[in-house]
């Protein structure tokens, strides 16, 4: 599809058909907030809810990037990864917070790039649209 270009980030939701395409890569976390509301309508109380919080408030920091300093940043980015830590290791007894919560523990390297990297945006331009009220 892109022949010999390979862009220096990508930011795509997690199809396979699209993984190594940059030589960064960024979960979409819009794409994410809607496998995690999924979960939520499926029943799980426990993991997604926690999950969507962070995600949100991930998002909301990265729209502030330009005006952080780069050690609010990296405090940002060490908290948000704490709170990770904490939300993978929950006991979820719903089918689809299981499922989730396995997901996030495959692909969290990829949700806080955008934490790390200010070129790196949190979400594709259009599903971040769609965030307009986060």
């Amino acid at each position: 599809m892109l022949g010999d270009h390979r862009p220096d980030v990508w930011v795509s939701d997690r199809y396979a058909g699209q993984q190594d395409l940059g030589a960064v890569h960024q979960i979409c976390l819009a794409h994410l907030l809607r496998d995690v509301q999924y979960a939520i309508d499926a029943g799980d109380t426990v993991f997604a809810p926690k999950l969507r919080h962070l995600l949100r408030w991930t998002i909301r920091v990265g729209r502030r990037r330009d005006s952080l300093a780069d050690a609010t940043l990296k405090t940002y980015h060490a908290k948000a990864e704490r709170t990770l830590d904490s939300l993978v290791v929950l006991p979820v007894p719903s089918h689809a917070g299981t499922t989730l919560q396995r997901q996030v523990k495959a692909w969290r390297s990829k949700f806080f790039i955008f934490l790390q990297n200010r070129d790196v945006p949190p979400t594709n331009n259009g599903c971040e649209r769609a965030l307009a009220g986060v």
